[in-house]
């Protein structure tokens, strides 16, 4: 008799949106991020590029950040490939974003684009 295990690739989970990339009115990419045990706020990942839908929906309720921020000054790349840095759109990390992830992690940051 032959047996079945079900090996789950994708989880489910939440994190804050802390920049995004585009515009403020047009989000790109999302960057997400999860408070530390020391109460910083930590990058853990980035969404695929995001659908007009998508897009128009997350805008609605996105508001620009000023210096106070805790990503103020920090570059990332365009594609994990990319050599390319690119200023995000700092935002009010206030909004929570539901994320479906593949179960690979690096120290807390997810290896592959969240969606």
């Amino acid at each position: 008799m032959r047996g079945w295990t079900k090996v789950r690739r994708r989880n489910t989970s939440e994190a804050l949106i802390g920049a995004v990339t585009g515009f403020l009115h047009r989000p790109e990419v999302l960057l997400l991020g999860r408070y530390d045990t020391t109460s910083r706020l930590r990058l853990v990942g980035k969404t695929t590029p995001l659908k007009p839908g998508a897009a128009r929906d997350v805008a609605e309720h996105l508001t620009a950040e000023g210096p106070g921020h805790p990503w103020t000054g920090v570059r990332c790349a365009t594609s994990w490939n990319s050599r390319i840095p690119l200023e995000p759109v700092l935002v009010g990390p206030g909004l929570v974003a539901e994320f479906s992830a593949d179960v690979s992690q690096d120290h807390g940051v997810w290896r592959h684009p969240l969606r």
